[in-house]
């Protein structure tokens, strides 16, 4: 059940296709779930770590891109490109600070014209 716990009883439900309330009782457990259940969590937890792994490897790429971009460019050029401050930029890029949902969505338009003119 430890491979469970770090996606939560919201998350793992909706993945597992189980209740809320369900999942919450048995990770605290208050019940002992059946061996299908039980089998379902599982697969749950998998698919879900997976999913993390995805994107925490295509934010890998998205911020090395952009670490080159800055080394061949200006970091401030390519902050008022993507619509964002310089400075929360500069410290995602220094692993100071998380990348957000927002900084990535405006950064992967760069990201991706960058990867369609290096193939053209």
């Amino acid at each position: 059940m430890n491979l469970c716990r770090p996606f939560g009883p919201a998350k793992l439900a909706r993945q597992a296709g189980l209740s809320v309330g369900d999942v919450s009782d048995i990770l605290a457990g208050k019940r002992s779930p059946r061996v299908e259940i039980w089998l379902k969590l599982m697969r749950a937890a998998q698919d879900l770590s997976a999913q993390q792994y995805q994107a925490n490897q295509r934010n890998k790429v998205l911020l090395d891109t952009v670490r080159e971009m800055c080394n061949q460019k200006n970091i401030r050029k390519i902050a008022r490109e993507s619509g964002i401050d310089p400075a929360n930029l500069s410290h995602v890029l220094n692993g100071k600070r998380e990348l957000t949902a927002f900084m990535q969505a405006k950064l992967e338009p760069l990201w991706v014209s960058t990867n369609h003119s290096s193939t053209l």
